[in-house]
C-alpha cells in the first residue's frame, strides 16, 4: 500500500498508505509531523480489515505474514518520513513518493497473493483488493493524476498480471467487467476531484481578493479616522482660541460702565458665545466617541453638591422663563460615591438644558435616588419636565446623532441635536444607561449608573468667591495670540494686579530667569518654543513660581501632559475669569493651585 507522499503546493494532502488525512503544513511546504503521526495510527486499523479477507482466501499463517510484513515496512517508513520532514533539503516531492510506491508494491502483494490460492473466494478478493487499492491511491492524489499514476504502479502491475493469466478462468470476463468499472469510476472520481479542486482555488482567490479589498478599506477608514480626529483636533483649538477673545472681552465689557442698552448687548454676546462653545464641546466629545477615545476617570465625589451646582446654573434662565426647578434628594443617599464628576455634570447639565428649554410654563424637577437591583445598589437621578413631551416619532431618533425632535425649517429651538447622543454613550461608559420614562405629561429622562458608595470622600469643592481686597500679583502671561494678550492684561490689571506679556514659551523662560513673578499664566501651542517645553525647562532648572496652563486643548490627556510637565494647573479656554481670579488671589510665591481651581 501507498506511503505517505508529498505534494509540490501546501495545499496537496499527503497520504499514508493511500489514507486521505490532510493535515497542517509547514512554512516551507513539508508535511506536518502531527500529521504522520495521526495517519500512522490509522494505517494498522486499514492494514488489519486487509488481512482479514487475504485470510478467508489464502488461511490465517500467510495473513498474518503479510500483515506483520506491511506493519514492519510502515514502521521503517515512518522513521524515514519523519526524518525527511524534519530535513530542510526536502520539500514535497520525489523522496516521499518513491517510498509511497514502494509501501503500495508491499500492499499489492494481497491481491497478488489471493488470485494465487484459486480458491473460491479469491476472485472477489483480488477484485475487492485491487478496486480498493486503486481507489485510495486515486484519492489521496485526486489532484496529482501524474504522481498517482506512479503510485499506482504495483496495482497496475498485478491487474495486468491476472488478466494475463485468467484466460481459462470462468471469471475472466466479470473480471475485465470489475476492472472496467473500477477505472471508469476512479477516472470519474479524478475528474471531479479536479474540478472541485478549481471551485475551491478560484473561492480561495476570490476570497482572497475580498479580504485584500477588506484590509484596503480598514486602512483608508482608519486613516479618514485618524484625520478627522486631527482635523478636530486642530478646529478645536483654532475655534477656542478666538472664543476665548470674544467672551474675554465680553465679560471685560459686563464689568465695565455701560448704560442698560449695551449690557443688554453685552449679554447677548456672552450668552451666544457660552452656547456655541458648548456645541463646539459637543462635537469634540462626538468625535472622541466614535474614535474610541473618550475616557471617564473614577474618583470620590460628593454627589448633592455635584446635583445642586449644576442645577444651580439654570436657575436664572428657569425663573426668566417664570419655571420652578426643584431638587429631591432621597433620605438613603451616599455622601459619596465613585463616579466620573465631569461625566456625570455633563449629562445633568444636557438634561438640564433641554428640560429648560423646551418647557413653557410650569416647572422642572430633579430626583436623585438609590434603587436596589439584584443585589446592587443603582443611582437614578431623573430629570422631569411640564413640557411638550415627546412624541411616539420623535423617540425613534431621540438618542441619534444629529437628530432633532423637531426638525422642520419652522422649529423654534436650535441645537445640533447631540446631547442626548452624547449623553447615553457618556452613560454606557460609566456602566449605566440613559432613558427616557413613559410620562403622563412632559418629560421624564432618567440617568441609570452603578451605586458605589464611598464613606471618605475626596470632595471637588468650588472655587471660593474672589476677595475684593485680594493682594496684588505679579502675574506673566505667556500668550502668543495678540487679542488674548489684551484681554489678559486689561483684566489683570482692572483688578490691580501688574502683568507682563511674553509671546512664546523661551522669552517666558527668560523672563522667569529674571525673577519676580507671583503666577505665570501659560499657553500651550505656541512657536518658538511651547508651553509644556518652557514649563519643563523652568522645572528643570529650579524655579517654583506657580504655573497655570491656559489652553485651548480641552482633553483629558491634554490636561494630564500639562501637569505631568509640572504645571501646577490647567484651566481650558474659553477661561472663566471668576474661576481664574479666584485661583490667582490665592496664590503666592511656592504655592500650589487646587484641582478645583484649574477647571
Amino acid at each position: 500500500m501507498s506511503s505517505r507522499a508529498s505534494s509540490p503546493s501546501p495545499q496537496e494532502p499527503n497520504s499514508p498508505n493511500h489514507l486521505v488525512v490532510v493535515g497542517p503544513a509547514e512554512a516551507d511546504g513539508r508535511p506536518s509531523v502531527s500529521t504522520i503521526v495521526i495517519a500512522q495510527g490509522l494505517r494498522y486499523w486499514l492494514l488489519g480489515a486487509w488481512a482479514l479477507l487475504l485470510g478467508v482466501c489464502c488461511g490465517p499463517y500467510l495473513a498474518f505474514g503479510w500483515f506483520i510484513g506491511c506493519c514492519a515496512l510502515g514502521l521503517v517508513r515512518g522513521r524515514i518520513e519523519r526524518a525527511l520532514t524534519r530535513s530542510a533539503r526536502v520539500s514535497v516531492g520525489a523522496e516521499l513518493t518513491v517510498i509511497a510506491t514502494l509501501t503500495s508494491a508491499a500492499w499489492a502483494l494481497a491481491p497478488l497473493l489471493a488470485w494465487r490460492t484459486r480458491g473460491p473466494w479469491s476472485l472477489v478478493a483480488t477484485i475487492t483488493f485491487l478496486f480498493a487499492g486503486v481507489l485510495l491511491v486515486a484519492t489521496q492524489f485526486r489532484h496529482l493524476p501524474r504522481r498517482a499514476l506512479i503510485v499506482a504502479t504495483p496495482y497496475l502491475v498485478v491487474l495486468a498480471y491476472v488478466l494475463a493469466t485468467a484466460r481459462s478462468e470462468p471469471g475472466r470476463w466479470a473480471l475485465l467487467a470489475a476492472a472496467g468499472v473500477a477505472g471508469s469510476a476512479i477516472l470519474t472520481k479524478a475528474f471531479f476531484g479536479r474540478v472541485h479542486k478549481a471551485q475551491i482555488d478560484a473561492f480561495q482567490a476570490e476570497q482572497a481578493r475580498l479580504i485584500a479589498a477588506l484590509e484596503i478599506a480598514r486602512d483608508e477608514a482608519t486613516a479618514a479616522s485618524d484625520a478627522k480626529s486631527a482635523f478636530m483636533a486642530v478646529i478645536s483649538h483654532e475655534l477656542r482660541t478666538p472664543m476665548n477673545g470674544v467672551l474675554g472681552a465680553a465679560q471685560l465689557l459686563r464689568n465695565g460702565a455701560l448704560d442698560a442698552q449695551a449690557q443688554e448687548l453685552v449679554s447677548v454676546i456672552d450668552e451666544q458665545g457660552r452656547t456655541l462653545a458648548c456645541l463646539l464641546d459637543d462635537i469634540l466629545d462626538f468625535a472622541r466617541i466614535e474614535a474610541g477615545k473618550l475616557e471617564v476617570s473614577l474618583v470620590d465625589v460628593e454627589l448633592a453638591p455635584l446635583v445642586r451646582r449644576i442645577t444651580a446654573l439654570w436657575r436664572p434662565r428657569a425663573q426668566e422663563k417664570g419655571l420652578s426647578l426643584e431638587v429631591a434628594f432621597a433620605p438613603d443617599l451616599p455622601d459619596a460615591l465613585l463616579c466620573d464628576p465631569i461625566r456625570l455634570g455633563q449629562m445633568l447639565h444636557n438634561l438640564l438644558s433641554n428640560a429648560v428649554k423646551f418647557t413653557q410654563a410650569g416647572g422642572v424637577s430633579v430626583t436623585v435616588e438609590a434603587v436596589p437591583s439584584q443585589g446592587s445598589e443603582r443611582l437614578w437621578i431623573t430629570v422631569a419636565d411640564t413640557g411638550p413631551g415627546v412624541t411616539a416619532a420623535g423617540q425613534a431618533r431621540l438618542f441619534q446623532a444629529f437628530s432633532q425632535v423637531d426638525s422642520s425649517s419652522t422649529r423654534r429651538h436650535g441645537g445640533a441635536g447631540l446631547g442626548l447622543a452624547i449623553s447615553r454613550r457618556v452613560a454606557g461608559l460609566l456602566g449605566g444607561d440613559l432613558r427616557l420614562e413613559p410620562s403622563q405629561a412632559g418629560s421624564r429622562f432618567v440617568i441609570d449608573l452603578p451605586l458605589v458608595r464611598r464613606a471618605a470622600p475626596e470632595i471637588l469643592a468650588e472655587p471660593e468667591a474672589p476677595d475684593a481686597a485680594s493682594p496684588a500679583r505679579r502675574v506673566l502671561v505667556v500668550e502668543d495670540h495678540p487679542a488674548n494678550q489684551r484681554i489678559l492684561a486689561a483684566w489683570l490689571e482692572g483688578l490691580g494686579h501688574q502683568c507682563v506679556v511674553a509671546e512664546n514659551g523661551a522669552e517666558g523662560l527668560a523672563a522667569v530667569r529674571q525673577g519676580g513673578f507671583d503666577v505665570v499664566l501659560m499657553d500651550v501651542n505656541m512657536p518658538v518654543m511651547d508651553g509644556l517645553e518652557a514649563v519643563r525647562a523652568i522645572r528643570f532648572e529650579g524655579f517654583s513660581v506657580p504655573i497655570v496652563m491656559l489652553s485651548a486643548s480641552a482633553g483629558e490627556a491634554d490636561r494630564a501632559a500639562g501637569l505631568q510637565a509640572g504645571a501646577d494647573g490647567y484651566m481650558a479656554k474659553p477661561v472663566q475669569f471668576a474661576a481664574l481670579h479666584a485661583v490667582v488671589s490665592r496664590l503666592g510665591p511656592n504655592a500650589r493651585v487646587p484641582e478645583a481651581g484649574a477647571a
